[in-house]
């Protein structure tokens, strides 16, 4: 028998480590005021433009090397395309910096980062109705079939290969409520009020 993990249970301790590393130390294994972010305003534009130890590259290609690091992981888990890269373009390129520059380069990671989060905090769309319970529990997958009767969203969700398990819906079955759904919306731009109050009335008639 297979056994899954829940996405939480993965995700959740990644991003505290991300967090502790780049942001805010909570004391997994920095110390108070050392995260990455903290460290590089403290740092000034001279201070970057020097070699560190005296003959390696400066911090400032440092930072610049971990945004493009950062940017190459995100490419490749979006398109699952492996392409070749110039790793040593940045230690060849970049070295002194003017302040102006510095303050890009953090704010280039800075956003790189930020992406990054997004990316593994991601909620997918499009795919459709997911009934609650594991395996699906009937009552949430007649909910379920009402749902998309009334808003046009697929049911049975569409299949691409992953089992999803430890949603919210899973968690409310496995707790007591008769029947529960994840329902996606058709993209990440638009609200989709009109399908969603047809839910909602859906949703109030429903009998299980």
């Amino acid at each position: 028998m297979t056994t899954y993990i829940q996405t939480d249970h993965f995700t959740n301790p990644l991003c505290a480590l991300l967090d502790e590393t780049f942001d805010s130390v909570h004391g997994a294994y920095l110390d108070k005021g050392t995260s990455l972010f903290e460290t590089l305003a403290t740092i000034s534009a001279a201070e970057a433009s020097a070699p560190v130890g005296g003959r390696c590259a400066t911090l400032a290609a440092q930072v610049k090397h971990v945004a493009f690091y950062l940017d190459v992981l995100e490419q490749v888990v979006r398109t699952q395309q492996f392409e070749r890269q110039d790793w040593g373009k940045i230690w060849r390129e970049t070295s002194a910096v003017t302040p102006e520059e510095w303050q890009a380069l953090k704010s280039s990671l800075r956003q790189s980062y930020d992406r990054i989060r997004a990316l593994i905090s991601y909620h997918s769309a499009a795919l459709g109705v997911f009934p609650g319970g594991d395996p699906w529990e009937p009552a949430s997958e007649r909910l379920a079939g009402e749902l998309a009767d009334a808003t046009g969203y697929p049911y049975p969700p569409i299949d691409i290969g992953c089992h999803y398990t430890g949603t919210l819906a899973d968690w409310a079955v496995e707790n007591g409520v008769q029947a529960a759904v994840d329902m996606e919306l058709s993209n990440h731009q638009d609200a989709e009020f009109q399908k969603n109050l047809r839910a909602v009335e859906a949703l109030l008639g429903f009998r299980e």
